[in-house]
């Protein structure tokens, strides 16, 4: 029961953790691209167009780290299944179905896509408001 409890608690926790941090990179990277968005403003840039380069940008960085973060994850399951295969029943509890991995894996392709897309539309209030001027105040 108190397993169970921990490895709830781990999960939720990693996601969170996890999406606090793509929450984080992409508010620091909209603050740190004000001069720059503001010189794509200055030579005709659109809204759509700068949040579409900003929102690919974000993704680039965020799959990167999710192609990272699945190679070791199947390496640690592999290894985990390997080593607990011939092991008695409650060792054997350890071993990872891999279906539940690949579901696991898909619900966090989800949350790498979809919450940087959420944060970029939060942020495209303060892309709007940036003027071709501020690329000359940095």
């Amino acid at each position: 029961n108190i397993f169970s409890f921990a490895s709830v608690f781990l999960i939720i926790s990693t996601v969170l953790l996890s999406v606090i941090m793509i929450i984080q990179s992409t508010a620091n990277a909209l603050s740190l691209r004000k001069s720059d968005i503001g010189l794509l403003k200055a030579i005709g840039y659109k809204n759509s167009q700068i949040f579409a380069c900003l929102y690919c940008e974000q993704l680039r960085v965020t799959f990167t780290g999710f192609a990272v973060g699945t190679i070791i994850s199947i390496i640690v399951t592999a290894g985990s299944n390997f080593f607990f295969a011939n092991r008695n029943f409650i060792d054997r509890l350890y071993i990872i179905n891999w279906g539940t991995f690949g579901i696991l894996l898909a619900i966090s392709f989800l949350i790498v896509t979809i919450v940087p897309l959420i944060c970029q539309l939060i942020a495209l209030r303060k892309l709007n408001k940036i003027q071709p001027k501020d690329a000359m105040n940095e």
